[in-house]
């Protein structure tokens, strides 16, 4: 491919990218997968920007160009291990939005990291991912094919943790959700296959770039669908949610609806401020995403400072210890906090067999007198 063409093709990718960029900073709430998925918008602008100082010299015969290829080479090499690190946080934390699951990953995912840095330092004296030769050719070191296998197989954790999602997810619209995660490593992957086979650079950045405005523009939609305080679903989503389990032919035998409160909130409020108000819904939402991100469930902020959970086709047993985990989850967040209050909430639930769309709106109301009942319960014992 001649040069100039190639540095406009890295010159159009960075300036979508600085485009997505630009518009998140200034349009969008930035909760941390945004921030990641920032970071991860950066890293890959530093690897345009490496990649086309590494390409444009290569087979010009001046001498003085070597050790600028080797140190762009190497830049670039490092690079991507901090943009394949990145992906696999992003994408992870995107399947469930919650942190506990990731946190076991994530040793995992620094691992693969290092490798990969540290083997493009060690390059510099091994040659064992590239070498520059006399003519300023890039050729392939003895691992550069292993290397990429290492990067391409860790990419797909992300994917078969959606797949695995995707076969547990009883509702359609999640199964979609969670396919469209799994495949969005395809474009990236099919273009670094081209590449390499048809010497078509740097088509597999112009297809990563696609993928990230893929997700960029869902991020936008999920904009609508996402509380901006907590991060979690809103009740709009909640109706979508609730709404597709009747729609969907091959539904579960049963649906549970939680609705949880938190104890007052508005004492809480009222005594140390909105601020704190925030902060105690903020930690509740992330106790709750924690719970629900180790069960097939649907979190949502249903309004104020009512939470709802979502779950199909679950026994009593497995209702009753995940409103368990709950209350345990909220008695380690008191002990390992410094607040000056205590957090605590009530729990209401309903379930129905056999649901149709006549019973929306008793299985909430069912849940809601639940849920007013414990708040009474809890009241009371504290008189």
């Amino acid at each position: 491919m001649p040069q100039k063409l190639y540095a406009e093709i890295i010159a159009f990718c960075v300036l979508v990218l600085l485009l997505i960029l630009f518009s998140l900073k200034r349009n969008m709430t930035i909760l941390l997968g945004e921030k990641i998925f920032i970071a991860l918008i950066v890293a890959h602008i530093a690897l345009l920007v490496v990649d086309a100082l590494a390409a444009l010299p290569l087979g010009t015969a001046a001498p003085y160009f070597r050790p600028m290829l080797i140190a762009a080479n190497t830049m670039y090499f490092f690079l991507i291990g901090i943009f394949v690190f990145l992906w696999l946080v992003y994408t992870d934390y995107r399947l469930s939005t919650e942190t506990s699951g990731l946190k076991k990953r994530l040793p995992l995912y620094a691992v693969i990291c290092t490798a990969i840095c540290l083997l493009s330092v060690a390059n510099i004296f091994t040659g064992w991912i590239f070498k520059i030769n006399e003519r300023n050719q890039f050729v392939f070191g003895i691992v550069y094919f292993p290397l990429m296998l290492l990067i391409w197989l860790s990419a797909i954790i992300p994917t078969l943790l959606a797949l695995q999602r995707a076969a547990r997810a009883s509702l359609t619209i999640l199964r979609r959700d969670y396919l469209i995660d799994a495949f969005y490593i395809l474009p990236p992957f099919v273009g670094w296959i081209l590449q390499t086979l048809f010497g078509l650079f740097p088509l597999v950045w112009i297809m990563t770039v696609c993928t990230l405005l893929l997700h960029f523009h869902e991020l936008q939609g999920r904009q609508i669908s996402i509380d901006a305080l907590t991060g979690v679903n809103n009740r709009r989503t909640f109706n979508r949610y609730i709404e597709s389990f009747i729609d969907n032919p091959g539904r579960k035998s049963s649906l549970a609806l939680f609705i949880i409160d938190i104890n007052n909130f508005k004492e809480i409020n009222d005594t140390y401020g909105h601020t704190a108000g925030d902060d105690a819904l903020i930690t509740f939402a992330k106790i709750l995403r924690n719970v629900c991100g180790r069960r097939n469930c649907i979190l949502a902020r249903y309004g104020g400072d009512e939470f709802a959970i979502i779950c199909t086709d679950a026994t009593d047993a497995q209702l009753d210890a995940l409103a368990a985990d709950i209350e345990r989850e909220v008695e380690i967040e008191n002990a390992n906090s410094n607040r000056p209050y205590k957090l605590s909430c009530s729990i209401g639930r309903a379930v129905r067999t056999g649901f149709d769309a006549e019973q929306i709106e008793s299985i909430i109301n069912d849940a809601d007198s639940n849920m007013y009942k414990k708040k009474k319960e809890y009241k009371n014992s504290k008189k």
